[in-house]
């Protein structure tokens, strides 16, 4: 009898450890704009800089620049939003985009975007995102998509990991616009999963600290970890991960001194 007990006891523990085993395995939660867990840190006016590198064997080197500024407007009379204006400089190569953002509910109003080979210009119409790419040679290409629940700019996923707060270990998907010509008519929402890793302080060179979530992002292409606090200029680190996640190049906050990476906890 007591050994039928004992088994019957163990039986018992693996079945919890299986259910909270399943608990854990959830699938990320979807966020779309205007979700009300979108609700945290404040977006006020400012602009940020960041190196972008080139790493190989631990060596990093700068290749290029990212600059954004954020300014509140008001895209129409009664629709109060943010504009966001891209700086992209490279050797031989400089660009600007400019993107306009629902100030309360993060999603995209309109998008200028320019490529090294045409430019992107999308609109959200009510339940439809609209858009051209006008190719320096060739055709252009048109879309018109029934996209009724929005999307996020891509550029600003920093920003959306603030405003979600998320927990250690939380998982979120959020849908942002698919700029591929070849698949942006079938298809014109990508899928981005955003995972908090852990929490670090990061402290940069002129001694300014800050807290950060560092996220796990994933999605179409793309394998990243992100290093995000929960105030401007909220991205203060990007690795771009190769498949056995060694990083190949990053950004590089120096809107207010450079990372110091040896104070990072």
């Amino acid at each position: 009898m007591t050994k039928k007990i004992i088994l019957r006891g163990v039986e018992l523990l693996a079945i919890v450890m299986l259910c909270a085993g399943a608990m854990g395995a959830q699938e990320p939660i979807e966020i779309y704009p205007g979700d009300p867990r979108l609700a945290g840190a404040e977006i006020e006016a400012h602009s940020a800089t960041w190196r972008f590198v080139v790493i190989q064997n631990g060596s990093e080197t700068e290749a290029g620049i990212f600059e954004r500024e954020i300014d509140l407007v008001d895209h129409t009379a009664d629709e109060p939003a943010l504009l966001v204006r891209w700086h992209v400089q490279f050797p031989g190569r400089s660009a600007l985009d400019i993107y306009y953002l629902d100030r309360e509910t993060l999603g995209q109003i309109a998008r200028y975007q320019t490529g090294s080979s045409g430019i992107w210009s999308v609109y959200q119409h009510g339940d439809r995102l609209r858009g051209t790419y006008t190719r320096r040679d060739g055709e252009p290409v048109v879309f018109d998509a029934e996209v009724p629940r929005g999307v996020f700019n891509s550029a600003m996923l920093d920003i959306i990991i603030a405003r979600l707060q998320l927990e250690e270990s939380e998982s979120v998907r959020v849908p942002v616009f698919n700029a591929s010509t070849q698949t942006v008519n079938e298809n014109p929402v990508a899928w981005i999963t955003l995972t908090v890793e852990r929490f670090e302080t990061v402290r940069l060179a002129n001694g300014e600290v800050f807290e950060t979530r560092v996220v796990q992002l994933s999605g179409p292409g793309r394998n990243q970890r992100l290093w995000v606090a929960g105030r401007a200029p909220f991205l203060l680190r990007r690795d771009i991960l190769d498949d056995d996640g060694t990083p190949t190049a990053g950004w590089r906050a120096r809107c207010a001194g450079d990372l110091d990476d040896s104070e990072s906890q």
